[in-house]
């Protein structure tokens, strides 16, 4: 299940995790569906969820959004560690309650590739509805963003 994050505005936000905050490496106004295997997840949904036993992360895009993740440049901004807090384990959020500056600034050029190398799983569909309803109803960690810009339901 879920919580809704309720975020004060004196918090500094950071998406992190061990993947690199594989859920930010997309257009900002892309819709996806973005889940990764938690210890609770079912051997089941792994199967189900995943090509390969290798892969524990994936990331679901619309097709009419593949051109402009092939053509987006994001710039992703490293922090130190120290001042950050665990608010969701799910996620991956962070948030410093200091004002925060960056220490390193990374321009990405090839979001695809960027999940490629953190050996995140990339599906693309006409639909992310149907894989919504999916993961909702899995035991896997999930995250779907920007829904309200998804075509709509079939």
């Amino acid at each position: 299940m879920r919580l809704k994050l309720r975020q004060p505005a004196a918090k500094t936000p950071c998406k992190c995790g061990s993947r690199g905050g594989i859920y930010i490496l997309t257009p900002r106004d892309c819709p996806r569906v973005a889940y990764h295997a938690g210890y609770q997840t079912t051997d089941s949904d792994k199967k189900r969820f995943f090509s390969s036993s290798g892969i524990s992360h994936a990331i679901v895009i619309e097709s009419k959004w593949y051109q402009t993740m092939k053509n987006t440049v994001l710039y992703l901004y490293e922090f130190h560690t120290e001042d950050f807090i665990l608010q969701d384990s799910i996620a991956g959020y962070y948030v410093a309650t200091t004002a925060q500056y960056p220490k390193e600034k990374y321009m990405l050029t090839d979001l695809f590739g960027e999940l490629l190398r953190r050996n995140v799983e990339i599906r693309i569909t006409d639909n992310l509805w149907d894989m919504a309803d999916d993961v909702k109803a899995s035991t896997l960690n999930w995250s779907l963003c920007r829904m309200a810009n998804a075509a709509p339901r079939p």
